[in-house]
């Protein structure tokens, strides 16, 4: 006998959302493949499973039914990424921002929950979008609230709202005409569907559903347009999607939204007074990171470069996806020219979490780097976030190639080679250089890959020019490298003592040493550049060289002026060092890179 489902309790609660946050993951290529509003760039799917998954492995059972609303709001904001995930979160936070929750809900209860809770989200949301998520989730909440005035079973409740929701789903076509266009219906939507659709399954038998997944039926006519969507959508206006947790008291979701909201669109905040995610599409992070910091610590930042993720979808240019770290210095341009991937350092600095590349400005760095009595710190990124965008390369290019920094100076080498087995189509090189000398080698391996070289040919390549590749750098104020712990303090203070300019290189495995020295910084960068020419003989030509520098921007200029001279060419690029590294050497530093024939 079919027993009606009068009140949801704790338990009830918990288990539809976990099968509805099932239903959602298994689905999420799909949700990739129609991923065409805002950018194209094909991550809905994985946005929204993200947030999914964090509920399901972080949001435990507990004994009310408020708890239970309090640690999924706060998983959520865990897993929350993208425009659609930060959405769908805020949804579930705005589940707890009313009143205590009662033991049990009736039909009419839970309508009212639902409708605040979508209530929260358009709030949330800077410059809300019909045809979207929002559109399914209102239809959902007016549909759950004229029903739940007759029906009091849920089990007949859940059946009454299935066409009212797939009929918002279909609208999403009209409002947006990139979708009507391309005969899809919005991602976000449709993720939001499956997730109704999931909470309504467990609902109708949660006995047999409780302890398993089950594949979901889509909506018929939800469907995906995998082989449509090669030339589907345009390309970003604005580049980065940037997202990051900020941890603190009484936390003001409207004043950290006006804080960021200047610099980009697309703003979605979901959270609470303790923990809040941010996520907006912006084209200079930077400026987003140091809006937040006045409000609390941050954590968990991400920035994705839609305009590379829309390229690797629709206007590849190469069979070989290059890839490498944020350890590197390479003109944007350049980067831009053969769609080089990167892979972001993490900088720990004044109890935030940052990236390096996008969370700093490589030129104000150093302003007021000696000022802090905690030394920023690095380290490489997480495994699983790394594993994540290799595996997305690895299945849109023929092969992927990553050029690490110098495996003597960081676990990134080791991470990314464990990770590259996993996959027939990726390989590491270790460039045993770091910042401009990696930036030659990257360099080097672009052109021969945009000149329609095999895999195998670029790898020999560029493994033949590492030892030809040389790195040079005049260290100004030591006492950088003896707080980060790359010299001893004794050391240190007899460098201060007698104002020696260190003259550094790396050795063949890419650690620092000590090579030279110098009693004024004239006398320094003219040992750098006699340092390179050792190196260059009628055989043995320099094929091109670049000049990095710590905060002194003009004295890099000035630098360039000699080398030109000196070696008869102008250096290829001139570039602040990537602030992972630069902040080892301290400010004032200068270094050249040179690679020879």
């Amino acid at each position: 006998m079919n027993m009606p489902l009068l009140y949801l309790n704790a338990e009830l609660f918990h288990g539809a959302v976990i099968q509805a946050c099932r239903w959602v993951i298994q689905q999420r290529e799909a949700l990739n493949a129609i991923n065409i509003f805002p950018v194209a760039d094909g991550d809905t799917g994985d946005n929204m499973a993200s947030t999914a998954s964090a509920i399901i492995h972080h949001a435990g059972k507990q004994a009310t039914l408020s708890d239970v609303c309090q640690v999924i709001a706060d998983a959520s904001i865990l897993g929350a990424r993208g425009n659609s995930g930060m959405i769908f979160s805020q949804f579930f936070n705005g589940l707890i921002e009313e009143s205590e929750l009662p033991a049990e809900l009736n039909t009419q209860q839970f309508a009212k929950m639902i409708s605040r809770a979508a209530k929260s989200v358009r709030a949330a949301i800077l410059n809300p979008v019909e045809g979207t998520i929002l559109t399914v989730m209102d239809a959902w909440a007016k549909s759950l609230n004229q029903h739940a005035q007759t029906i009091t079973d849920f089990k007949v409740l859940m059946e009454e709202i299935k066409q009212d929701v797939q009929v918002a789903l279909q609208s999403t076509t009209e409002f947006l005409a990139v979708l009507k266009d391309a005969h899809v219906v919005d991602a976000g939507a449709k993720g939001f569907s499956l997730f109704v659709q999931g909470f309504a399954a467990f609902l109708s038998n949660p006995e047999a559903l409780s302890s398993q997944s089950v594949q979901p039926t889509l909506f018929e006519t939800a469907h995906s347009h995998d082989d449509d969507l090669t030339a589907c959508g345009a390309s970003p206006d604005l580049r980065y999607c940037t997202e990051a947790v900020v941890m603190g008291d009484a936390l003001d979701k409207n004043q950290i939204k006006s804080a960021i909201g200047e610099y980009g669109d697309s703003v979605v905040i979901t959270g609470n007074e303790r923990l809040c995610r941010l996520h907006l599409h912006c084209n200079q992070p930077a400026k987003v990171f140091a809006a937040l910091k006045p409000f609390g610590k941050i954590r968990y930042p991400k920035v994705d470069d839609m305009l590379r993720q829309y390229q690797t979808l629709h206007q590849r240019k190469y069979r070989i996806a290059l890839v490498t770290d944020s350890g590197v210095n390479i003109p944007q341009v350049v980067a831009d020219e053969y769609q080089i991937h990167f892979i972001s350092l993490n900088v720990h600095w004044d109890e935030h979490d940052l990236l390096d590349k996008y969370s700093l400005d490589g030129n104000s760095f150093y302003d007021d780097l000696s000022a802090h009595a905690v030394y920023p710190t690095t380290s490489f990124p997480p495994p699983q976030l790394m594993d994540e965008k290799i595996r997305h390369l690895s299945r849109h290019f023929d092969d992927v190639l990553i050029i690490s920094l110098a495996k003597a100076l960081s676990g990134t080498h080791d991470a990314l080679d464990q990770i590259s087995k996993r996959y027939s189509n990726v390989h590491v090189i270790n460039s045993c250089q770091v910042a401009g000398g990696q930036g030659l080698l990257l360099t080097y391996a672009a052109e021969l890959i945009a000149d329609g070289l095999s895999i195998e040919a670029v790898k020999e390549a560029v493994q033949r020019k590492i030892p030809k590749t040389k790195f040079f750098a005049v260290i100004d104020q030591i006492d950088a490298l003896v707080r980060s712990g790359r010299v001893p303090k004794l050391a240190g203070k007899f460098v201060q003592f007698t104002g020696i300019k260190p003259i550094i290189t790396l050795d063949e495995e890419g650690r620092g040493i000590l090579c030279d020295k110098a009693f004024n910084e004239t006398k320094a960068l003219a040992k750098l550049i006699n340092h390179v020419n050792q190196f260059i003989t009628p055989e043995n030509k320099m094929s091109n060289y670049c000049i990095l520098h710590t905060g002194v921007a003009n004295k890099a200029r000035d630098f360039s002026i000699l080398t030109t001279e000196a070696f008869g060419f102008e250096p290829a690029f001139i570039e602040p060092a990537a602030t992972a590294i630069g902040l080892h050497a301290g400010c004032g530093s200068i270094a050249i890179a040179a690679m020879m024939d």
